[in-house]
């Protein structure tokens, strides 16, 4: 018992006493990415990310937007910013045991209600675009953002003229002036 004991000390021992390894070097940079400087300066995707959770949910006003997680952004070096979230347009009404069943007149006002704001949604969006390439200035003009939202519904609902993922792109200097490619799905 001894031998197997002082053998696993004399290991941990050699093992504590070993050089650390040389840090590896660092990974080639695409043309056109930001360097470990620029990077640094990316807090603006957090304040971005907040940004759009509060003009989505507010959106609405009485009627608000239901955000089903919170706004995620990132940089994909050599691409640009991208941001993404999933949301309800409004608090759809649920099956519960106290009300089992939806009226017709309620499935109807919850599809209206739903087209009325899917236009608030595209107005978001496309401040959240333009104020993403403004407050990411550090970005190359040729570098994307883009701003895709997933948008949820219920298996009872009427879907007709609503997408399930509205996605907005623009390289930043054509968000800044405007320029900006919708494509729904």
């Amino acid at each position: 018992m001894r031998a197997p004991a002082f053998l696993l000390l004399a290991a941990l021992s050699a093992l504590a006493q070993m050089k650390p390894a040389s840090k590896p070097a660092p990974a080639a940079t695409v043309a056109g990415a930001p360097t470990a400087t620029a990077r640094a300066s990316w807090q603006p995707l957090s304040d971005l990310e907040k940004g759009f959770d509060a003009r989505v949910s507010s959106a609405g006003g009485a009627d608000p937007m239901v955000l089903l997680g919170n706004t995620r952004g990132l940089y994909l070096g050599g691409y640009g910013a991208v941001f993404t979230t999933d949301l309800e347009l409004i608090s759809t009404p649920r099956i519960t045991p106290f009300h089992q069943q939806l009226t017709p007149a309620e499935k109807a006002d919850t599809h209206k209600r739903k087209l009325e704001h899917l236009a608030l949604l595209k107005k978001a969006m496309l401040e959240m675009m333009q104020s993403s390439a403004a407050a990411l200035k550090d970005l190359p003009a040729s570098d994307q953002i883009v701003v895709a939202v997933r948008i949820f519904y219920l298996p009872w609902e009427d879907t007709a003229g609503l997408p399930g993922q509205i996605l907005m792109k623009a390289d930043r200097q054509g968000a800044l002036a405007g320029n900006i490619q919708v494509e729904e799905q």
